[in-house]
Formats: structure tokens, C-alpha cells, sequence
């Protein structure tokens, strides 16, 4: 018998090679799952509605704003996206000085953002505009003439307070749009 036992213990059966497919196979789906999680969570921030809005505030809240940061209702504090900046553009964020007395009209978010050594911050009225891609939550409506995000409706024109980590704000949508 034992002679047996030593002839069958070494041989590999069809059963063995179905037990390890089975094994490599489940190992497989487990790194797939995971990886797939993990780029969902990244890439899924973002739907394929994009507004533009403008605000009207100090140019210091500019050097607060950047490309990927998320920015919040301040009314549920849902995630309402994340700020965008177009391939073709240095900064999320452009400043606009409207007064008359300034000669630069137009300036980047980073030529807003001075030295410690010229001035400490800067309280100057300025008209910001920027780029908004919205969360995969937002949902738009049968007519296409508003959007939803949970109980609060938006529109081209609409006003709505929102924060980021670092700054609260209220920005008026100048347009939606459906990306690519």
C-alpha cells in the first residue's frame, strides 16, 4: 500500500491543474477589482457637465482657487466638482480688473498672487471667471434647462454660495456644457 500511495502523491491529476486555474483565477479577479476601485474613485469625481461662472470679490481669493480643487455647496455641503483648467490655459482662474485706474485689465491667478515682500494681501475688487467640472451626481433635466444636484437646481444665470478648503465665495454660471 505504501508503495502505492508514493506512486499516486506524485502525480498530478486534471483536479490539481483545475484547483490552481481556479486559485490564479480568483487572484486575478481580486487585483482587478481593486484596481478598478481605485480608478473609479479618481476618475469618477467628475461627470461630463462643465459650467462656467464668474464671482466678484477680492483678486486675493484667486491665489486660493486651483486647478483639481474641490469645491462645495455651502447650502448641503455636497460636492458640487472640481475646478477645471483647459489644456489651452496656464490658470483654473482669471482675474479682471474692472476699475479704471489700472492699467493691467486682465492677469492670471499667479500674477494675482504677490510676494510676501510687496504686499501682504491684496484688497482689490476684481472680477474672477473660471471653469467648474461638475460631480457624476449631478443630473441634468428632461428639457436640458436646468441641473440637479440632490434638492438644489441650478441653471445658466443662477447664484450659489460655495467653498473650497481654503475659501467661501459665491459665483454666478455664465454657461453649462456637455464635454467630451
Amino acid at each position: 500500500m505504501s508503495e502505492k500511495q508514493k506512486r499516486s502523491g506524485g502525480r498530478i491529476t486534471a483536479f490539481d491543474i483545475l484547483v490552481i486555474l481556479l486559485v490564479l483565477c480568483l487572484a486575478a479577479t481580486v487585483v482587478y477589482r481593486v484596481y478598478t476601485e481605485t480608478t473609479n474613485d479618481k476618475a469618477g469625481i467628475t461627470s461630463k457637465y462643465m459650467i462656467e461662472f464668474e464671482c466678484e470679490d477680492y483678486d486675493s481669493l484667486a491665489k486660493y482657487l486651483e486647478a483639481g480643487e474641490s469645491v462645495y455647496l455651502s447650502s448641503n455641503g455636497r460636492l458640487l466638482g472640481e475646478l477645471y483648467k483647459g489644456w489651452n490655459e496656464t490658470q483654473a482662474i482669471s482675474v479682471e480688473y474692472p476699475d479704471a485706474e489700472t492699467t493691467e485689465q486682465t492677469t492670471s491667478a499667479a500674477d494675482a498672487e504677490q510676494s510676501e515682500e510687496e504686499t501682504a494681501v491684496s484688497y482689490r475688487i476684481a472680477k474672477m471667471t473660471g471653469k467648474l467640472k461638475l460631480n457624476t451626481e449631478v443630473t441634468a433635466s428632461k428639457e436640458g434647462n436646468y441641473y440637479s444636484l440632490g434638492d438644489i437646481n441650478f441653471s445658466k444665470g443662477s447664484v450659489i454660495n460655495v467653498y473650497t478648503d481654503d475659501a467661501e465665495f459665491t459665483i454666478t454660471i455664465t454657461n453649462i456644457a456637455v464635454t467630451k
